[in-house]
Parts: C-alpha cells; sequence; structure tokens
C-alpha cells in the first residue's frame, strides 16, 4: 500500500514537473516576443539617459504602402528629464543640428517628476508615389513631405545614421543632446549654380535632449556657437 502512495505521488510530482516546465518555456517565448517588440531596457544608473534600437516588424507596415524604412527606439528619461525634441531637413550639418533648411520641436517629457520610458519612431513611407517624413516621440509627432533632392528610392546611396542598431544600447548623460537619428547625401551639397555649399548635405536628423540645456541647444542649431559645451561653460 505505501508502495502504492509513494508511485501516485512520484507520479504527480512528474505531472507537475512537466505543467511547470512548458508554462516556464511560454512564459520565455512571451518575453522574447516582447523584448523583440518593444524593447526591454536594463538601467545600470537612473541619472542618465539609455537608448536602445527595437526590431520593426513587417506586420507593422499598414496596407497601400509602397515603400517604407522605420526605424523605432526605446528610450529612458531620468527623472525632472522634461525632454525636448527637434528635427532638420534639407540643408544640414553632419556633426550638429544647425540646418539651413526647416526644423520642427516639441515636448515630449512635461517635467516628468519620476523616471520614464517612451517610444520613439522615424518612418519614411512612399504611399501614391510620394514619400513622407514622419517623427514620432513619446505621444507627440510631425511629419512632412520629403524633398525629391534627397532620393529615397534609393536609400542604399545614402548616409543612414541611427543611434543604435536594434538589441544594441547607448547611455548618455542627462545634459548631452542625442542626435537619435540622421539620413543624408554622403556628397556635399550645391547649389542652383552648382557652387558648393561647404559642410552641408541633403538630409533629415532628429534631436532629443532635457529642456535644461534648451538655451545652448538652440544657440548651437542657430550657428551661434561653435558647440554645445561652449554654451554650457
Amino acid at each position: 500500500m505505501i508502495r502504492l502512495v509513494l508511485a501516485g505521488c512520484a507520479l504527480i510530482g512528474f505531472g507537475f514537473t512537466i505543467h511547470y516546465n512548458l508554462q516556464r518555456f511560454h512564459l520565455q517565448r512571451v518575453h522574447q516576443e516582447l523584448n523583440d517588440r518593444v524593447g526591454l531596457l536594463k538601467i545600470d544608473d537612473p541619472k542618465q539617459v539609455a537608448v536602445m534600437g527595437i526590431p520593426f516588424l513587417p506586420e507593422e507596415i499598414p496596407p497601400g504602402v509602397q515603400k517604407a524604412h522605420v526605424w523605432k527606439f526605446r528610450v529612458y528619461c531620468p527623472s525632472k528629464f522634461d525632454g525636448r525634441s527637434r528635427t532638420y531637413r534639407g540643408l544640414i550639418r553632419p556633426d550638429s543640428p544647425y540646418s539651413a533648411g526647416g526644423s520642427s520641436g516639441g515636448l515630449f517629457g512635461g517635467g516628468n517628476q519620476e523616471p520614464e520610458e517612451i517610444t520613439s519612431m522615424v518612418s519614411m513611407v512612399k504611399s501614391d508615389g510620394q514619400w513622407t517624413i514622419c517623427y514620432r516621440q513619446g505621444g507627440g509627432s510631425s511629419s512632412f513631405s520629403a524633398s525629391d533632392e534627397l532620393g529615397l528610392d534609393d536609400i542604399n546611396e545614402l548616409l543612414v545614421e541611427p543611434i543604435v542598431e536594434p538589441g544594441q544600447t547607448r547611455v548618455f548623460n542627462a545634459n548631452e543632446a542625442i542626435c537619435l537619428f540622421r539620413i543624408r547625401h554622403k556628397e556635399e551639397a550645391v547649389d542652383r549654380s552648382g557652387k558648393p555649399q561647404p559642410g552641408l548635405y541633403q538630409g533629415f536628423a532628429a534631436y532629443l535632449f532635457s529642456q535644461q540645456i534648451e538655451q545652448p541647444f538652440d544657440d548651437w542649431a542657430k550657428g551661434n556657437i561653435e558647440t554645445l559645451e561652449e554654451g554650457l561653460r
């Protein structure tokens, strides 16, 4: 009788082990799917900004789109970061936010008293023969028609510079200006007469930074100072 009871307990235990292992396998798969879709950041220093690249899944492309290029990022903002964003297009520089073309900006931190994570995305979509660039930062977004001069139909001929690749993470000080994404021509721009425009390239760039450095950042973007560090002194 005792042997039967022990055998029964062993079978029950074996059944629970199988059930537990199946549950663990399912949870691991769900965890990996979430990691691939939205990105999971490991924060070592809560006072710094962290940016992680997120894979963009093909099924996220809406119907009717002829072509699409998308870059997604998970951004950790420390408390009181109070984030700002700026985009620049037209003639841009490869190492600063200065632009001789259009620009737009917005607030995405809203005076966050606690740390927060947001999703940022740069998308370039061709529909009805026209390319549109959209930049989304947190709950805000901006979009505009891309110039034919940029040449998005042959993106391999352009220099594409996301801040990180999918699965990679980079960390920044809270007083740094972060160029989240830049795309540009490899050759300097020329004017209508064919004269080179030194240091300027057809392109698009998206920056994010803290409200604490907004004034020196804007001075840098306008060309009033040569570097951001100059304005922070």
